[in-house]
């Protein structure tokens, strides 16, 4: 194992966090556009979810707009409804990036993570050492705290990146399983300990 790779796999046995990109690399796309990761990775976790959460939100604007049908207020956030297809006339919501949005948190039980399938549809496999930046600092909290156990993933759409990457927070013993069944699936080489 080369030093970089361990160095990688050691910060994720301590933070039980690890990024999968959801968007190739330098490809564009409109803000409300219907991609292959909603399809591929974000509707078969919106499938086995028992949660999903946004946080600032502002309860005013398009990316509000487009995603009030499947939002209910609760405390200084919102609860995604789960039924029906939530990402279908709502993709603007999904993708939303800049901080037009707060993180979403998309808890799902640990025995029903469709690991492989998201995996096999990724664009790479790596971890970032500063990941809570991108995130609402209270859904990052919360994400933490729901994955204590080996009982939960969830899985993070950033503020800031939209559906370009999604954090993958867990127990740190199962995101460390997690990350090296992504890597064996997705056949990649030495990983990567930040994205510049």
């Amino acid at each position: 194992m080369n030093a970089e790779l361990a160095e990688t796999r050691r910060h994720i046995a301590k933070s039980g966090v690890f990024t999968i990109g959801m968007v190739p690399r330098n490809r564009d796309f409109e803000p409300d556009e219907q991609l292959p990761s909603h399809t591929k990775i974000l509707r078969p976790l919106l499938a086995v979810a028992s949660e999903c959460w946004v946080y600032d939100l502002k309860p005013r604007g398009p990316v509000y707009k487009s995603a009030a049908p499947i939002l209910e207020p609760e405390k200084g956030r919102f609860r995604v409804r789960l039924e029906g297809d939530p990402v279908a006339g709502h993709e603007l919501f999904w993708n939303a990036d800049s901080g037009r949005r707060g993180t979403i948190v998309i808890l799902v039980p640990a025995d029903k993570f469709p690991a492989e399938k998201i995996f096999r549809a990724c664009n790479g496999v790596w971890a970032f050492t500063n990941f809570l930046t991108g995130h609402t600092p209270a859904a990052a909290r919360f994400a933490r705290s729901q994955t204590k156990s080996p009982t939960l993933v969830a899985a993070c759409l950033p503020r800031n990146n939209g559906i370009e990457w999604l954090d993958l927070f867990a127990e740190p013993r199962h995101a460390l399983a997690l990350f090296d069944l992504a890597r064996r699936v997705r056949g990649l080489g030495p990983a990567r300990s930040s994205r510049k």
